[in-house]
């Protein structure tokens, strides 16, 4: 029974190696273990991640990096071409008229 939420619900469940016996015997006597929602609920609360967010943004991270690696490529192939592009679109020297 998770010591927090006093349920007993079929989930994992964290022994805090705390054992409990009050003045008068009660359900909540002996070693205290707490719940795998209790542990997500204060946790998140204490600003720590839930371990499936935490691999999802792992992955992201992952992927984010793969295309920043994809797209650092892609400028090292462009960057010959940028003074092509530059000297093109330099405003073009006007002539004198003639008289």
């Amino acid at each position: 029974m998770c010591f927090l939420c006093e349920q007993s619900n079929p989930v994992r469940h964290v022994d805090t190696f705390r054992d409990f016996e009050g003045v008068v015997r009660e359900k909540l006597d002996g070693r205290k273990y707490v719940c795998e929602a209790c542990l997500a609920e204060y946790g998140e609360a204490l600003g720590m991640l839930d371990p499936k967010k935490a691999e999802k943004l792992k992955e992201d991270l992952k992927h984010a990096k793969n295309e920043i690696t994809k797209l650092t490529e892609r400028v090292a192939e462009l960057e010959p071409y940028e003074a092509i592009i530059k000297k093109a679109a330099a405003p073009k020297p006007k002539t004198a008229a003639k008289a």
